[in-house]
């Protein structure tokens, strides 16, 4: 029987070879689409999901709330990963690292150095329990030793090869690393680099005891409660059994014992599942931006949105085109066909021309991948689209439309009355259903519309964050790192760059006025005999920092000359927190900071604060020429390369950086035009498809109106 079914569904399909092309573009196209949207979200769905007792595994993030104002910080205060280890219950593992990007110096077996390579990603400072928490297969070398003494670093396979330049990684053990200038290590083990999805892709482990006995204490408040920065991190897993919420309790408690909290200021630890690394964009992810599950969500609606614009065209045509198949329906249901029996042979019709479309869909993925690169995940594997869960989702996805199209088509031209059909009495399912037709026409197009308008809104909404005022200048300024090493070389470098006359101000500095680094610390102000305690987000620059990026003072005056932190330059919200309306009247106020004093000396105009850079560079404008900017750029260079030989010296515009973290919605908005186009090329498909129907069923008036006169254009007119 359903080898009949068969038949007769191709020999269908290959006599209207138009109609089955146009059914088939329009589902091929949307399946597609569906399939890549599949592969996209099932990639980021599969990130950390490998680890043991993930369920259990959270990281520790800091949400600070100030006059009802909320900070989000992946990071903690360092001391309380200790706490969190000797002090609270419920909690099996905590392990707290450091984020660190050095350059790196490789010594030869005599102490010399052998190879250099520039700052490294993907390295931290941990300890032994990170192991325990994250599984690494071991190549040489234990996670109960390796990391327990000072100075010690193990290393993934590719590192060792890469460093080493050896065949077998596990030679590696015992040579020597430095990183930055101070830090020599000696390789203590080797893990297999981890080859599933991970947001932990970390590639260096570097012992946490050497920060305590190293120049790396200077970096960060190791006993400092009030201090939180997003370079350390703590990860904890809890007891099987314990609640996320017994342990946020726990956390809260710890907090309010280390210190009187004032009334304005609440500070939370929370608990952020493995499972949302991946996803929350409140908090920083590591080596990539974090995705984001409404855009993901998005896409999965749209890729339903497409395969109904695809239906909805084989749904129409083959309605449409009902009365041609009149007289085989009449024929089967007098020979005793049921209407069953004829519904089901609809839908194996469109079974077949579903299957054809998921073959050539398969055929095209690979391409729509290349094509649309730059908005696919890194990383998603594509190279082979005949694994088994991708099977079962074109065989699912395809078994659902065939029964969805082929279903109504079955159902309303199985209704035909043989007798009617027989006596040559005029069937027309088109006019008959016109209704429902018209309707699902009007459907996709209002779906192609929406997509326009969405796609217009999207690119507008853009354009304004691009081109609005964020409270300071970002055109024509460039910011790089200098390796971290004696102040010598980077005063001589401050000399040497003053005097290329194309550069207009020079600022040392820390994070720039918007960027994603955050460093926070607590701040009290005395007023009176009353005391204000508050976090704030603070911002390290020297006296040309304004200068640079043209940030006006609206009280006050600018910062002086200094090596340490002697003064204090505010913004409007802070002077609000301070419970002061007009600037002047906060110059000269103190501030304490770290047990000293330091006054306010200036106050400027809010500006959006979200670039970690030492020295920022305002170029001079030149309009219409870029000859100026190119020279500039080649003196910097050679200034840098006799400065820092080993260090490639790369930099980038603050503008483009700024353009850089609306990547994801400029991306989003290339991606809905591209989306936009694709439906309304299916819905005109569907509508190419009734046109030439509708035309078919008019070709006796068409060639009348020709015979009395009328112009093949007036005819097309007409149409």
């Amino acid at each position: 029987m359903l080898k009949n079914y068969l038949i007769i569904a191709w020999r269908n399909l290959w006599k209207h070879k138009l109609f089955s092309l146009i059914n088939l573009s329009g589902l091929t196209i949307s399946i597609s689409v569906a399939l890549v949207v599949y592969l996209i979200v099932q990639h980021e769905y599969s990130y950390d999901t490998f680890h043991k007792d993930r369920d259990r595994i959270f990281r520790v993030v800091t949400n600070v709330f100030i006059l009802g104002e909320e900070y989000n910080n992946p990071g903690v205060p360092i001391p309380l990963a200790e706490a969190a280890r000797e002090q609270m219950t419920g909690i099996d593992e905590a392990v707290g690292f450091f984020r660190i990007n050095y350059p790196v110096t490789i010594l030869a077996g005599n102490g010399t150095t052998e190879k250099e390579f520039k700052r490294q990603d993907n390295v931290v400072l941990t300890g032994p329990g990170y192991f325990r928490l994250f599984d690494h297969q071991w190549l040489a070398g234990t996670p109960e030793t390796s990391l327990n003494d000072p100075f010690k670093v193990v290393l993934t396979e590719s590192k060792a090869q890469t460093y080493f330049g050896l065949v077998n990684a596990t030679d590696a053990m015992g040579r020597e690393i430095i990183y930055g200038d101070s830090i020599q290590t000696v390789v203590s083990g080797i893990v297999k680099d981890i080859d599933k999805l991970t947001d932990l892709n970390f590639k260096e482990f570097i012992s946490i005891s050497t920060v305590a006995i190293s120049n790396l204490q200077n970096r960060w408040s190791l006993d400092d409660w009030d201090f939180v920065n997003s370079d350390f991190q703590l990860m904890v897993k809890l007891t099987e059994g314990v609640g996320q919420q017994s342990i946020e309790q726990q956390f809260l408690t710890i907090n309010e014992n280390r210190h009187d909290l004032p009334e304005t200021y609440e500070f939370v630890n929370l608990l952020q599942p493995l499972s949302d690394l991946h996803f929350n964009t409140n908090y920083d992810g590591f080596d990539r931006p974090p995705a984001n599950k409404s855009v993901l969500g998005g896409l999965l609606a749209v890729a339903m949105l497409l395969l109904t614009l695809g239906s909805i065209n084989y749904i129409n045509l083959t309605t449409a085109r009902g009365n041609l198949r009149a007289k085989e329906i009449g024929v089967r249901k007098t020979l005793g066909s049921s209407r069953k029996h004829l519904v089901i042979q609809f839908v194996v019709e469109s079974m077949v021309l579903s299957l054809l479309a998921a073959l050539s869909a398969l055929l095209m993925v690979p391409l729509i991948i290349e094509l649309f690169q730059e908005f696919i995940p890194a990383g998603l594997e594509h190279g082979s689209l005949l694994k088994p869960h991708i099977l079962f989702f074109l065989l699912a996805l395809t078994g659902t439309m065939s029964i969805l199209t082929g279903l109504y088509p079955g159902l309303v031209l199985s209704n035909f009355q043989p007798v009617s059909i027989l006596k040559n009495t005029r069937i027309n399912a088109y006019s008959r259903k016109s209704l429902m037709q018209q309707t699902l026409t009007v459907v996709q197009f209002m779906v192609a519309v929406f997509f326009v308008v969405s796609t217009l809104i999207v690119a507008s909404q853009i354009r304004y964050a691009l081109i609005k005022d964020l409270g300071f200048k970002k055109e024509g300024i460039i910011a790089f790192l200098v390796p971290n090493s004696d102040s010598s070389a980077s005063n001589l470098l401050v000399d040497k760059l003053t005097s290329i006359p194309e550069i207009k101000h020079i600022s040392r500095g820390g994070s720039a006025p918007s960027g994603t680094g955050i460093t926070s610390k607590l701040l009290k102000f005395y007023q009176g005999g009353d005391v204000l305690e508050t976090h704030v987000q603070l911002k390290f620059g020297d006296e040309n920092y304004l200068n640079v990026y043209d940030i006006p003072l609206i009280a006050g005056k600018n910062i002086t000359a200094s090596d340490t932190i002697k003064e204090f330059i505010i913004n409007q919200s802070f002077l609000k927190r301070l419970g002061m309306e007009e600037p002047q009247h906060a110059i000269g106020q103190l501030l304490e900071e770290g047990g000293g004093n330091y006054p306010i000396v200036g106050v400027v105009a809010d500006f959006h604060a979200v670039n970690k850079s030492t020295f920022h560079i305002a170029l001079k404008e030149f309009k219409n020429n870029t000859v100026p900017w190119k020279r500039a750029f080649e003196k910097m260079e050679s200034t840098w390369n006799k400065i820092y030989p080993e260090e490639p010296f790369t930099y980038q515009f603050y503008d483009q950086r700024i353009a850089s973290w609306y990547q994801q919605e400029q991306n989003t908005s290339k991606l809905l035009g591209w989306i936009t186009g694709t439906a309304v090329f299916i819905s005109c498909l569907g509508l190419l498809g009734l046109t030439v129907f509708i035309v078919n069923q008019r070709t006796k008036e068409i060639g009348i109106r020709k015979v009395l006169g009328v112009t093949i254009g007036e005819i097309v007119i007409l149409l």
